[in-house]
């Protein structure tokens, strides 16, 4: 992540579809998972942006862009 390094290792769509089965797991099961939530909004966010197919720090980019900074 700090070498801005976001070719997938492990290809976030994973993540994402990981991040949803465990909010689907926690509603059935009435727990609360706030930080679940946030890494699934997280995710969500990042399946909106070019580049799907990079791993899960591309969080990182996604962040920055959002907030007008690079690098």
């Amino acid at each position: 992540m700090m070498e801005r390094q976001f070719v997938a290792g492990l290809d976030a769509r994973l993540h994402h579809k990981d991040a949803n089965i465990v909010l689907q797991c926690a509603c059935e099961s009435k727990t609360p998972v706030p930080a679940a939530a946030l890494a699934a909004q997280a995710f969500n966010a990042l399946m909106a942006c070019p580049g799907t197919r990079w791993d899960s720090a591309a969080i990182r980019q996604m962040i920055e862009d959002m907030n007008g900074r690079t690098g």
